[in-house]
């Protein structure tokens, strides 16, 4: 590749890597819809959960998922808001290294709307009254009420600042960072390709 064609390059894999976050959004079974998502523990080691995508805006590179805000996840991050998600596409055999600031929604009105988007079945998981990770003697069945359901849910809102992606080709791969910052989001401060 020259040199004259490494900016158009870059454009194009970044947007391939956008592309394939945003159509999870659209694709049940899609597999970046599963996210890996990793924050800070107390003890300061890293602590990795899966998480689903329910919502991204590629205008803004701001991602979004819920939990329970009793969750450990959301403990962390309200200590050190810096989180680090990580997708694997086997098909497209692309991997999306995700990294930025969360704040946390419990009682606004993106809070509101995505509690109002998130389906029955679903809501039923934040209803338990004890918290995420509490001891039980055996599994059992979600809660069949849910009025306190509302009040556990948490929605989080990462604002992207780098993006990674590694591609795995039959000839060769492709890596590229990718950096942002909050007056364009859109476009990158920085775009560099890297050594697979």
């Amino acid at each position: 590749m020259s040199d004259a064609s490494a900016p158009d390059a870059l454009r194009l894999f970044l947007d391939a890597g956008l592309a394939a976050l945003s159509a999870a959004l659209h694709e049940h079974d899609a597999p970046l819809r599963t996210l890996d998502v990793a924050t800070t523990g107390p003890d300061g080691a890293a602590r990795q959960r899966n998480v689903v995508l329910r919502g991204f805006d590629r205008t803004t590179l701001r991602l979004r998922f819920h939990s329970d805000r009793r969750a450990a996840k959301i403990v962390e991050m309200r200590r050190d808001p810096r989180a680090s998600l990580l997708g694997w596409d086997a098909g497209r055999r692309l991997q999306l290294r995700l990294s930025g600031d969360a704040s946390l929604h419990l009682d606004d009105e993106l809070a509101d709307a995505a509690w109002n988007e998130t389906k029955e079945a679903e809501r039923r998981t934040y209803g338990w009254s004890e918290v995420p990770g509490h001891v039980l003697a055996a599994p059992t069945p979600f809660p069949a009420a849910i009025d306190a359901a509302r009040h556990n849910f948490c929605a989080v809102v990462v604002q992207l600042r780098e993006l990674e992606l590694l591609e795995l080709g039959r000839d060769t791969h492709r890596r590229a960072r990718f950096r942002f910052k909050d007056e364009d989001p859109a476009r990158p401060v920085e775009a560099r390709w890297l050594i697979p």
